[in-house]
């Protein structure tokens, strides 16, 4: 008809066949919006007028339309196969389902095809659409690992995990910009990971393959703990009211960590957070907590597989009482050592501070090694009840025995120390003092000493007094008793207050050595400042960064390092570096240990800074460390005295000293302006042969006294002394001219040589300088000198090591003097110090 060719004459702009749908197959003339807009075009068309717009709208309003018609067309297709929406299968640009869908749409316009027939072809194109979901679904779920834990994805329920699905349809969302969202979709592929692997776990049951893979050949069999002790499954893992008295050592002394649970079984608090997991997982891991040598805490994740022997008794750690939690933190604490095999290999005093993150003071039980780390007389009651105190404050202490015990002890294995009683109330005979411990070893030796069970000497109030139960496996032995079987205690400071921390580090020239060389001023130093009127007792503890070296066992080994505090004899003298026996003297000198952490308890005196400095045993240990104190209640400082406000070259000079007339020799010199003065003199050769073992003393005995212009000493070594270096630190008020003078008394020759070989170095702050005029006679007159311009023509003086001949060369590295220390080595498997 003539208005069908109207209609086909405006609408010829049209697209012919939208989305693949005829033109002729959509209700055109049947849609009120496409003929209003239509009807708008046919308006303006007449008036002459732009319908370019009118055009565009009819097209996207087709565009709707067929659109709809493909929706109804594929009303019999699911929205979302296997979780996919039809929009993302991309089904108008596959030809094979398009050829399908347009036989389907055929069908149904034809009257004659019967139903079946249809119903069979929309089958075929739902199985189509299917196997087109599945490939999306593999191709989107690529990046996942395909077989988490062991098991394969399809046996994940992924597709009805809400939460993975809530993972899976943001990343589609994101993956339409990838390059914008790349590091999102990163993100969330990772955490997708993690999560998958969770799933699988809760299938298999969460299993530590690695560590069972390292560990299996120690035991014959690994079972489940809840096929060893299936009580416990209905009580909490976390231990409600721990005791000592719940663990014990299999035969052979084979439990290394029994005695260290029965030790914390006295502070339920910190048996707790060891265990982070405090319910039963199901299939999930059991957490616990230890703390590296920072103490910052770690997390380590096991299964429930124990280690059992033949008779299906736990291998290592006994549990009279059938608690999981021992068996499972023994197994969690081998994890973090590296396995059960190198529990064997721990000290007491690391696995203190591993499960308490807190510093463990070695206290030896021999006399001149504790002197050294000045713990007072352990064999007088007044340190007992100083022990009492500790325990009260719930420090955790325990002890190591012999490798020869008398008395029927297990030679070489820990004990946990419980309490110490006074039997006989403001007695100081040591007897009257009772050390209780927790005795985890069932087997041979047994314990037959005095006040051993069924001694005659339990009377009934000895009994009443020391709490005896027969129905505990503890021990009482006497002082004396206990010191004679026993080498040395560990101190675990539970409340010791906060600390403060310093990195140092021993490389180049830091590396000092002990006090029996020289060098030993060039160690690291802090200065420790107590600020109040009274003395204040603190820990300071050093933690190695990483062993020296491993043996052939896996055994660790640190260098032999020890702790000394130093204070200036002269209250008044300006902090330096210069140490020398003159100028400073040891408040202790410390012990040395070849551990991973070194602690020592010391005194600082009331309004004084001392100078704390870490040193290792030869001068050629290098390696990082920390160094902390822990305060208390004291009011203390930590602080790296750095030598940056010094000038970094000293000014010196070589010289031979007079040793024949009597008077010395003087070393006149200028400075610039009022400073600091730190002047050290060194003898250059030692007065031993052999200085690898220590270069101390000098040929000649030495006195340096320093005088202002007018000849008025300011400052003096005092009595000569044979030391290889002296010092003095001062104050100039003014700048102007000063001298030093080097006398020796009562020389000592070597070989009967008279010829001292010297050099002196004088250290100013930077703003200072100095101008060295030479070495004269100490009884000769001083020299004039014009006054030292004043600044900024100061930078003409430059600091510089001048030789009588006037030739320049580098400053020498300083030394300093000081006493020997006294050695002391852990033996590793936690016996006695030798």
């Amino acid at each position: 008809t003539i208005t069908e060719k109207m209609l086909e004459e405006e609408r010829s702009f049209l697209d012919k066949c939208p989305l693949d749908i005829p033109l002729s197959s959509l209700p055109l003339n049947d849609d009120e919006t496409l003929r209003e807009i239509e009807r708008s075009r046919r308006k303006m068309r007449a008036e002459g007028l732009n319908t370019d717009e009118e055009e565009r709208a009819m097209s996207r309003r087709v565009n709707e339309m067929a659109q709809e018609e493909i929706r109804k067309r594929r009303m019999y297709l699911h929205p979302a196969p296997l979780g996919i929406p039809l929009e993302y299968l991309n089904l108008d640009k596959d030809e094979k389902f398009k050829r399908m869908e347009n036989e389907l749409h055929a069908m149904r316009s034809d009257p004659a095809t019967r139903l079946c027939a249809i119903q069979d072809q929309e089958n075929a194109a739902k199985q189509y659409v299917l196997r087109l979901a599945a490939d999306y679904k593999q191709k989107e779920r690529a990046y996942l690992d395909p077989a988490p834990n062991g098991i394969p994805l399809r046996r994940l329920p992924l597709d009805t995990d809400p939460k993975f699905r809530e993972f899976e349809l943001t990343r589609r969302q994101l993956i339409n910009s990838p390059e914008r969202n790349a590091e999102q979709i990163a993100h969330l592929e990772r955490f997708a990971n993690d999560y998958v692997h969770s799933l699988a776990l809760q299938q298999l049951g969460w299993q530590d393959i690695e560590f069972h893979d390292l560990n299996k050949h120690l035991s014959e069999e690994w079972p489940r703990i809840s096929e060893l002790y299936p009580e416990g499954k209905y009580v909490p893992l976390e231990p409600l009211r721990p005791s000592a008295y719940e663990v014990a050592s299999a035969p052979g002394d084979k439990s290394y960590l029994a005695p260290f649970i029965a030790a914390l079984g006295r502070c339920p608090d910190l048996l707790k957070q060891l265990c982070d997991t405090t319910t039963h997982p199901g299939s999930g891991p059991y957490s616990f907590i230890f703390f590296d040598p920072n103490s910052n805490p770690v997390r380590v994740d096991i299964d429930d597989r124990v280690p059992v022997d033949a008779r299906y008794e736990p291998k290592y750690t006994r549990v009279p009482q059938r608690s999981w939690y021992p068996l499972l933190l023994e197994k969690a604490y081998a994890k973090f050592v590296g396995g059960y095999a190198k529990l064997e290999q721990c000290t007491p005093h690391e696995t203190l501070r591993d499960l308490t993150g807190r510093p463990v003071l070695h206290i030896p039980f021999d006399e001149r090694l504790a002197d050294a780390a000045n713990i007072g007389d352990f064999r007088s009651v007044v340190f007992w009840r100083g022990i009492i105190k500790n325990l009260s404050a719930g420090d955790v202490i325990t002890c190591i025995t012999n490798d020869d015990v008398p008395d029927g002890l297990h030679p070489l294995c820990s004990y946990a120390l419980l309490s110490v009683i006074e039997t006989v109330p403001e007695s100081s005979d040591p007897a009257d003092i009772v050390v209780k411990l927790h005795n985890c070893y069932y087997d041979e030796p047994r314990y037959e000493g005095p006040l051993s069970s069924g001694d005659a000497r339990w009377t009934d109030n000895l009994k009443r007094v020391c709490r005896y139960s027969s129905d505990e496996e503890a021990l009482f032995l006497p002082l004396p008793v206990f010191l004679r079987n026993f080498s040395s205690m560990q101190r675990c400071h539970i409340n010791c207050g906060d600390r403060l921390t310093a990195p140092g580090e021993w490389s180049g020239v830091s590396c000092g050595g002990n006090p029996k060389f020289t060098s030993f001023r060039n160690n690291p130093i802090f200065l420790v400042e107590n600020k109040s009127s009274r003395a204040a007792t603190i820990l300071a503890e050093l933690r190695h960064h990483s062993p020296t070296y491993t043996d052939l066992d896996g055994v660790n080994h640190y260098h032999q390092t020890g702790l000394a505090l130093l204070k200036a004899i002269n209250s008044k003298m300006p902090v330096s570096p210069l140490i020398t026996c003159v100028t400073h003297r040891f408040l202790q000198k410390g012990m040395m240990l070849d551990a991973r952490e070194v602690c020592a308890q010391m005194e600082i005196p009331p309004n004084t800074t001392c100078y704390l400095v870490p040193y290792t045993l030869t001068r050629e240990n290098c390696g990082k460390f920390h160094m902390s104190i822990y305060l208390g209640f004291a009011k203390v400082t930590l602080t790296p005295l750095r030598s940056g406000v010094l000038s970094p070259l000293p000014t010196a000079i070589n010289m031979m000293l007079d040793t024949e007339s009597g008077h010395g020799s003087k070393v006149e010199f200028v400075v610039s302006d009022a400073c600091d003065v730190h002047m050290l003199f060194f003898q250059k050769r030692p007065k031993v042969v052999d200085s690898s073992k220590s270069d101390l003393l000098g040929d000649f005995r030495v006195r340096m006294s320093v005088y202002d212009g007018n000849g008025i000493m300011i400052m003096s070594t005092g009595e000569a002394i044979n030391a290889r270096e002296v010092s003095v630190v001062f104050h100039v008020p003014q700048e102007g001219l000063y001298s030093v003078v080097m006398r020796t008394f009562k020389t000592e020759r070597r070989s009967g040589s008279s010829k001292c070989p010297s050099k002196l170095m004088i250290y100013t702050t930077k703003r200072a300088k100095v101008r060295l005029l030479g070495v004269v006679p100490a009884g000769s007159k001083k020299s004039k000198v014009k006054q030292l311009p004043h600044p900024p023509s100061l930078n003409c003086v430059t600091p510089s090591l001048v030789s009588p001949s006037g030739q320049q060369n580098s400053a020498d590295s300083f030394h300093l003097p000081s006493l020997s220390p006294i050695v002391l080595s852990p033996n590793r498997n936690g016996g006695s110090i030798g």
